[in-house]
């Protein structure tokens, strides 16, 4: 079967950004977060609630549901930028603008170890494979290699070091050949050899600081992102780039899934997920929207429980975000035109009465919440959600289906090209005409005739003599609403003889379609 991702729930208890989750290898319920309220969070997660048969449902779930904050960490005198788990789960390894890193005892609650060496903010840190060393890095532009005892055991600082803040820091798990992994202001992205510290290579091609990297299970690949936007995929063992993703936004975190070819990155805009194989997005997650329009709300950090079935996400707002993988379900949709509070969700999707905005939108959230595979196409949904220039919930509606390998037809595509039209958005809707093609999805009469529609409304009609050469060439028969457009647009036509040239040969053309 295929499989989406929904949001769960959310956890509450820090009151600023969250800064790192930390996750046990020992599949624990169990997780521990950072964040810029100055402390550490455990949380005890219930394994019922977040099992398929205890599923609330989206928006109902809160942190009492899904798990509470067990212990609160405090000590650390500036925000704590990072925190890891050590392999048995008795400890976490944190790090803070403080300068500090501090090694708690989980049973307890209390700090056994402080770290003092680096002398500006620590920005990273993370445990060797075998928990016997820690790593890690600062803005003072060094990585320092410790012990589990707080002795600093390497510093490196030398020529080959970074040039300017060192943001992040990772252990490869080889065994074989383990190494050091670093992303920098600088722009670089370093590996280096664990026995002796020296660099083995200097990955270049960011065009911006780089805020994340993460080494993927087998050890096998890191992937690095920042400022630019971009996801670039290295190969370890050969120091090569491979290629690249574009997320369209700063990355602000990176992980690998531990038991599907998938990367997850955290940016400005949303959650990706994108599928390696194939280098395709997987699913594109965006938040709710922020309580305040002054507020801007996005993924600072995220990871995988260790089953790869729960992607957890930590908020530029304190909360955590409880993203599960589920099996998607087949739907029998059926379109009704009243009775809303009627609608059963497991094989309906009920717009409303009137059109209802709020129901129509509600269905669509509600139905996203329910898993549903579209296996029939709701062009109902659709048209209604454009008409009423909610283009946003139809993107989403087209996305879900694209991801979910239930291709839309021209049908929909047509209808969220209309959306686009109606709210003046014609360079989003000509990239979408364009990309119907790429995806093998013939523009019908009714496409093109939106899209010269729009331009002409807004005098551009050039583009709309373009797009109607175009449609003829395409041998597409034009029809009278397409006349109807250009002949209102001809006296706004800086050149009105090529247009009544065009109008000509667009008659003759269906006049000699007609006859055939």
């Amino acid at each position: 079967m295929s499989e989406t991702l929904i949001l769960r729930g959310t956890l509450r208890g820090h009151s600023d950004q969250v800064t790192a989750i930390a996750v046990p290898i020992d599949g624990q319920a169990r997780i521990v977060s950072s964040s810029r309220d100055k402390s550490v969070l455990v949380w005890n997660l219930d394994p019922l609630a977040l099992s398929a048969n205890g599923l609330v449902g989206e928006g109902e779930s809160d942190s009492t549901a899904l798990g509470k904050p067990f212990r609160r960490l405090t000590g650390h005198g500036h925000f704590v930028q990072d925190v890891v788990l050590s392999s048995d789960s008795m400890f976490a390894l944190s790090c803070s603008w403080d300068g500090e890193l501090r090694l708690w005892d989980l049973s307890t609650g209390a700090t056994t170890r402080r770290f003092v060496g680096h002398n500006k903010d620590v920005l990273s840190v993370a445990f060797s494979f075998d928990n016997r060393q820690i790593v890690s890095a600062s803005r003072d532009r060094t990585i320092k290699l410790w012990n589990t005892l707080g002795e600093c055991k390497y510093t490196i600082q030398e020529a080959d070091a970074h040039t300017d803040w060192v943001s992040c820091v990772r252990f490869s798990p080889s065994a074989i050949a383990p190494v050091i992994v670093s992303g920098s202001w600088d722009r670089t992205v370093k590996v280096w050899n664990l026995a002796n510290c020296k660099l083995r290579y200097t990955l270049t091609g960011h065009n911006g600081y780089v805020n994340a990297v993460a080494v993927s299970p087998d050890g096998s690949l890191c992937a690095s992102g920042g400022k630019d936007g971009v996801t670039l995929l290295w190969d370890l063992a050969e120091g090569k780039r491979l290629y690249s993703l574009d997320a369209g936004a700063i990355i602000h975190s990176l992980c690998f899934s531990p038991n599907r070819y998938w990367l997850c990155a955290a940016t400005e805009n949303s959650v990706k997920i994108w599928d390696l194989e194939s280098k395709s997005i997987v699913q594109d997650l965006k938040p709710d929207q922020p309580p305040s329009k002054n507020q801007m709300l996005y993924c600072t950090s995220l990871n995988w429980s260790v089953d790869g079935n729960t992607l957890f996400t930590g908020y530029s707002d304190g909360t955590i975000r409880i993203i599960q993988v589920v099996a998607a379900k087949r739907v029998c949709h059926k379109v009704l035109a009243e009775g809303c509070n009627e609608c059963q969700l497991d094989s309906h999707i009920c717009l409303g009465s009137k059109d209802s905005k709020d129901c129509c939108v509600s269905g669509l959230r509600r139905l996203f919440g329910e898993r549903a595979i579209y296996e029939e196409v709701v062009i109902d949904l659709q048209n209604s959600l454009c008409k009423q220039r909610l283009t946003c919930e139809a993107e989403k509606l087209v996305s879900f289906m694209e991801v979910r390998e239930v291709k839309p037809d021209v049908i929909i595509y047509t209808a969220l090209l209309q959306g686009y039209v109606l709210e003046g958005r014609l360079d989003e809707a000509a990239v979408l005409f364009e990309r119907m093609a790429l995806k093998g999805i013939k523009p019908d009469i009714h496409s093109y005739s939106v899209l010269i529609s729009g331009y002409c409304k807004n005098d551009r009609i050039s583009e709309a003599l373009h797009l109607a050469k175009k449609m003829m060439k395409q041998g597409i028969k034009p029809n009278d609403v397409t006349f109807d457009i250009l002949l209102n647009a001809l006296s706004n036509h800086e050149n009105p003889d090529e247009m009544k040239k065009i109008i000509s040969e667009m008659r003759d053309g269906r006049k000699h379609v007609d006859e055939n």
